[in-house]
């Protein structure tokens, strides 16, 4: 009988229940010959994935954490498997230089040289019913290269049991922000493995938006229709780019080790020339030419929550196989006999005055079966129509979350 995976979510947290896999991604080096490069890879599928979702509405996604998920399903993955998410997910290099490659990003992420004004926790575990014995290769791969706990299971038994306690690790991680990772019916008896990752990211502005400067103004949704914000105000020095159709401004997190990137459409209606634009190319074309201006700034505070199906997506971005009985996982357990059911990620992103708090989750599981600037005169960026923003590591600019803001 077929194992199937049955689910994927992020918020901050990324979750994967597959017949047998969990990891942490862990290490950073940034003299690492593969963090640039992975990195880079990281960014593409972002990209690639943000455009496949071609939502007019509110978006918040983790790509990284999908990104890692996939990394380490990648290990267990045989022949055309294989093969389709090392092109989805752009895995350039050998399998030895990727989980190094993976190590360093994860190493990169978690590490604990920013101060108390900046928390990023992220965690990978590995939950395999205790009737699944997995190969050697495949578990140390997890816990070299991923940092991934790995945890003895009953879902045969107790299915809704072991449901709650990854649930509940979840939300440890998520400071509370992903609740019910994993909804009823989702597992079942014939659950073999689930994958987690979550991450959870709290940093508060390098300068922050003065409260009593706050107030309710419009916000266009289109050139025809307006809805109210809240506006935050403030005037200083940030990194600055623009071009024809676009302002790019990074608002950097105390400690200097993250930063927020916001494009912003000229034209009130160009959010979908914007999203037509934002190419990998671009985004790094736009990023390298910020430079320091000052500007008088006006951002909306905003939250959103959201959850997604991801299974569809994926598919047409060239992961069908996996989804039917022709996927090959045999090097996690020996055995062709899983496919992943679904892909779900949950998300949350809370901006205000004081700074950002996000997260992610994601879950996956297995059964059977620009232009000239006077540098002196302030830039005026009024965010006040629909824009798309990231957070990001500030070394080489590693999206970590990415977003699109259309109404309030």
């Amino acid at each position: 009988m077929r194992k199937v995976f049955s689910t994927f979510l992020a918020y901050l947290t990324f979750f994967v229940i597959f017949i047998g896999f969990n990891s942490h991604i862990l290490a950073q080096n940034k003299d690492s010959n593969y963090l640039n490069e992975i990195i880079d890879n990281n960014n593409k599928f972002t990209i690639n994935l943000f455009k496949s979702l071609n939502t007019n509405e509110n978006l918040f996604v983790s790509p990284y954490s999908l990104y890692i998920c996939f990394g380490m399903l990648y290990n267990g993955a045989k022949g055309e498997t294989s093969q389709n998410i090392k092109q989805v997910f752009n895995f350039s290099m050998s399998d030895n230089n990727l989980n190094n490659g993976f190590f360093s990003l994860d190493n990169l992420i978690n590490t604990k040289s920013f101060g108390a004004n900046v928390t990023v926790n992220s965690a990978n575990s590995l939950w395999i019913d205790k009737s699944k014995k997995l190969q050697s290769s495949f578990t140390n791969k997890i816990k070299k290269f991923f940092n991934g706990n790995i945890f003895s299971s009953d879902f045969i038994n107790d299915f809704n049991g072991e449901r709650l306690k990854i649930n509940n690790m979840v939300e440890s991680i998520t400071n509370n922000k992903i609740n019910t990772l994993i909804p009823e019916g989702v597992l079942n008896k014939d659950t073999r493995i689930v994958v987690v990752n979550a991450i959870y990211f709290k940093g508060g502005w390098n300068e922050e938006f003065i409260h009593h400067l706050t107030k309710i103004e419009d916000f266009y949704v289109n050139s025809n229709t307006t809805a109210d914000v809240n506006m935050m105000h403030q005037e200083s020095n940030f990194s600055y780019n623009e071009t024809d159709s676009i302002q790019i401004l990074k608002m950097f997190y105390k400690d200097y080790d993250y930063s927020m990137i916001v494009f912003l459409p000229k034209n009130i209606d160009g959010i979908k020339k914007l999203e037509s634009d934002l190419t990998p190319e671009n985004f790094k074309s736009w990023t390298s030419g910020l430079k320091p201006r000052p500007v008088k700034l006006s951002f909306p505070k905003f939250k959103l929550e959201d959850s997604f199906d991801l299974k569809a997506v994926l598919t047409n971005m060239g992961l069908g196989n996996i989804f039917t009985t022709e996927a090959d996982f045999s090097g996690i357990n020996g055995a062709k006999d899983l496919l992943i059911s679904s892909v779900i990620q949950k998300t949350y992103i809370n901006l205000d005055e004081e700074g950002t708090e996000a997260s992610a989750a994601t879950a996956i599981s297995a059964i059977g079966s620009g232009e000239d600037v006077d540098p002196e005169k302030p830039v005026i960026f009024n965010a006040n129509h629909p824009f798309i923003f990231a957070i990001v590591n500030e070394y080489n600019n590693a999206i970590i979350f990415i977003g699109k803001f259309t109404q309030p």
